[in-house]
């Protein structure tokens, strides 16, 4: 029974990630960093919860969200370089 609540805290743990929240870099330009708390994390799943922040983020100013480009960090994912996203976005 230990063993399996280890398990199930690892696994949580593994799967959360670390969000910047939303910035201004360039005129009407924003970016959202997102990366995993280690090397198992998704890269789907961290762009998809990126790009449903900077969705909410344009929304509440009445606007759309245009992507403009996803920056992936390469492999391999170990000592620290974990999985990120950067999400390069406009509200239009």
């Amino acid at each position: 029974m230990k063993l399996v609540v280890i398990f199930v805290s690892l696994v949580f743990v593994l799967g959360c990630a670390h969000n910047s929240g939303v910035f201004p870099i360039d005129g009407d330009q924003f970016m959202v960093s997102n990366q995993g708390h280690s090397f198992l994390a998704s890269m789907p799943k961290l762009r998809k919860e990126a790009s449903d922040q900077a969705s909410s983020y344009c929304r509440s100013s009445g606007k759309s969200l245009l992507i403009v480009r996803y920056e992936d960090a390469k492999g391999p994912f170990v000592a620290g370089n974990f999985p990120r996203t950067d999400l390069i976005f406009k509200c239009r």
